[in-house]
């Protein structure tokens, strides 16, 4: 015998921007970038190796902000241990990301980190070419991750940790998160 059926209905909320490039417009004046942004600053905008709606819309917004305060853009790979763990790998993940409007900004894509400290008993890497720039701008999706559970999945601080901690941070958080949950390495870590 079959259980008996249930009709039920679902809902979803459709909380979509209208206007993407609009809104990422209005986020960074709102952040008052412009504030700390000086002329001829190098700035680093993080592309990641996981897809985002409208990420070259989105990063064509900041380029442009970046060129109005006279500053100088430039993509940097967030993606940890992705592409193969190849800086040319990665580099070309980038160019194909950032889309043809962008794809003559330089793109910094090595693998080189240097350790910026400890935490809970795991090193910190950070990207040895992110260190050398004046500002970096994080460019990422925040939503739950797929392996790990918490109130941090996939977001900002994991892009930081992990992404521009290039395959040795990537490596290293990852370890540590399966023994004390990535939200408390990847707090720890920043």
């Amino acid at each position: 015998m079959f259980p008996k059926m249930i009709k039920i209905r679902q809902e979803f909320l459709d909380d979509a921007l209208e206007n993407v490039p609009q809104t990422v417009k209005h986020e960074l004046e709102r952040a008052q970038i412009s504030r700390v942004m000086k002329e001829g600053d190098d700035v680093g905008i993080t592309v990641g190796s996981r897809g985002i709606t409208d990420l070259s819309q989105i990063l064509k917004v900041i380029v442009d902000g970046i060129l109005k305060m006279k500053a100088k853009p430039f993509f940097i790979p967030a993606m940890g241990s992705h592409g193969g763990a190849e800086a040319s790998s990665q580099a070309r993940i980038v160019r194909e990301m950032v889309g043809k409007d962008l794809s003559h900004l330089p793109i910094i894509a090595t693998m080189d980190v240097e350790k910026i400290g400890n935490a809970s008993g795991m090193p910190v890497y950070f990207s040895s070419d992110a260190l050398k720039l004046d500002k970096i701008i994080v460019v990422n999706r925040v939503k739950p991750h797929t392996d790990f559970r918490g109130a941090i999945g996939s977001g900002l601080l994991k892009m930081l940790v992990i992404g521009l901690g290039k395959y040795r941070g990537a490596e290293a958080c990852h370890v540590a998160a399966r023994k004390l949950g990535l939200e408390r390495v990847t707090k720890q870590s920043w």
